[in-house]
């Protein structure tokens, strides 16, 4: 059965960045009865914790406090994704680094890992393209659609009526996954007009893959 295509107005603001696919619907909730019967327990049963498994607490921040960067891959991709979100053009990038640096976010000589990992970055051919003059850059701009779902593409380069989308990924593994996700964005911005490319770039396997729509 194929997915219904229903008419479309698009919108984007910059103070939200946000763009807008159709119009919002009103939700209806039926107010029943709570049903739920509360019982009164004087007694909680517990067990010993002995040679049970243990959590470890692995959260961004917790990762980015304690380990380096180059302790986690996952410390890695967090760190990489932040610095090239906030790159509009190439010449953006001292300050990005030295924000994250200033904020005690990496260290002076991690800050020479993540230079080292973004002159292998813009040797990619296609960077060029992506961080070029006279485009329009919509970084992590969430589109909205009628069912109120969001969808956040890493990088989204306009002109004209030309938008490139572009999606980072800092693994060490290909997926068909990220290309199905990069088709999705390419499928809701052509629904708001415009001509769509897309790209998976892996910034850690230094490969650029192009997705067909």
């Amino acid at each position: 059965m194929e997915a219904e295509i229903i008419p479309l107005t698009d919108s984007y603001s910059d103070e939200e960045k946000l763009f807008e696919l159709g119009e919002p619907t009103l939700a209806v909730y039926n107010d029943k009865p709570n049903t739920d019967i509360n019982e009164k327990i004087n007694e909680y049963p517990s067990v010993s914790s002995t040679d049970r498994l243990s959590i470890r607490h692995q959260s961004a921040d917790y990762l980015l406090e304690s380990q380096s960067l180059t302790d986690s891959r996952l410390n890695y991709g967090i760190i990489m994704h932040d610095i090239l979100r906030q790159i509009t053009h190439k010449s953006d990038q001292p300050k990005a680094i030295l924000e994250l640096v200033r904020s005690g976010r990496i260290s002076e000589k991690e800050s020479k890992v993540v230079e080292t990992e973004l002159d292998a970055f813009w040797s990619l051919p296609e960077t060029g393209d992506w961080f070029g003059p006279d485009i329009r850059v919509l970084n992590e701009t969430a589109i909205l659609i009628p069912t109120g779902e969001q969808y956040r593409p890493d990088r989204v380069i306009i002109r004209d009526k030309v938008a490139t989308v572009v999606d980072y990924k800092f693994g060490d593994k290909e997926s068909k996954q990220y290309l199905q996700q990069v088709k999705r964005y390419m499928n809701l911005i052509a629904e708001m007009g415009y001509e769509v490319s897309g790209y998976v770039c892996y910034v850690s396997l230094r490969k650029v893959e192009k997705v067909v729509k």
